[in-house]
């Protein structure tokens, strides 16, 4: 049987005993396993670019129609004499402006028309590179940060602190394949099981929540035998599991008024060591 005050508490201890990587590993795991990503920079040049040719295509500016030279008779100002003097370059500033006034639309469409070309290139492109991260790199980092976070829960005044490189553990275990087939696996039954409505999609994923942390502990752990130990792990603990999320409810209301500094520098690292404290001790029930 486990409390989640024994867990807390003993996540506090091994936060101190290695305070600064705890708080850089779990701010990697913050921005690339469990952030999304919503880039805007592509449209908000695109709308500055419109804008601008919107600016330069104003028809009332190049109507031949609109286009008049005031002669002074009295020479005001150097302009007005030399209009006066040359009257008739008025002439060929109303030709150039006819020509430029027909000319603008094509050329505006064919800007517009590159500019949708190369926007839905990159875009492409981006979506191609994140569906990919989000397959090979960024399940592998989630195990990573597992194998960080229970080592450090091992550590003591006798062992050495966990070092940050664990979180490239996953890459160089001579797994690599099977953590990402196991991962792709769990990711695609959540969102199918959370096509049936909520509550069975956030049941599964308490029931899911233990594979990281036995790939980072056995890398060797096929996906049937991960899928079965974790649902094996948190049977009869889903509900306490739940309950242990809530009790951080505090802790991410602190996060929002201090716009994510009480996060970075404890929140995280908080939540990240209590849940290995939580594999530990749901594998000390299961002996594993």
């Amino acid at each position: 049987m486990w409390y989640r005050e024994d867990l807390k508490a003993r996540a506090k201890n091994a936060i101190g005993r290695n305070y600064w990587r705890c708080v850089l590993v779990a701010l990697v795991l913050m921005l690339f396993v469990t952030t999304d990503y919503n880039n805007n920079s592509s449209n908000n040049s695109s709308s500055s670019s419109d804008t601008l040719l919107e600016d330069l295509y104003d028809p009332a500016l190049y109507d031949p129609d609109n286009i008049s030279i005031e002669i002074g008779d009295e020479g005001d100002n150097d302009a007005s004499g030399m209009f006066s003097e040359y009257g008739w370059l008025k002439y060929p500033l109303r030709f150039g402006s006819t020509i430029l006034y027909s000319t603008l639309p094509l050329v505006r469409g064919i800007w517009l028309l590159l500019q949708t070309a190369a926007g839905a290139i990159i875009t492409g492109a981006v979506i191609i590179i994140a569906l990919i991260c989000s397959i090979l790199v960024t399940p592998l980092l989630e195990i990573g940060g597992c194998r960080f976070f229970i080592d450090n829960a091992w550590a003591d005044s006798q062992r050495e602190p966990a070092r940050c490189d664990l979180l490239l553990s996953a890459f160089h275990s001579g797994y690599y394949w099977n953590a990402v087939v196991t991962q792709f696996r769990r990711k695609l039954f959540l969102f199918l099981w959370s096509l049936l409505f909520v509550i069975p999609g956030i049941v599964k994923s308490y029931e899911y929540c233990m594979i990281p942390y036995l790939l980072a502990d056995y890398p060797d752990l096929p996906p049937e035998e991960a899928f079965q130990i974790s649902k094996d792990m948190m049977d009869g603990n889903k509900w306490d599991t739940f309950i242990l999320d809530l009790s951080f409810i505090g802790w991410e209301l602190l996060d929002s008024v201090t716009l994510g500094i009480a996060g970075v520098l404890f929140v995280n690292p908080y939540q990240y060591a209590t849940k290995a404290e939580l594999y530990l001790a749901l594998k000390d029930q299961q002996r594993l």
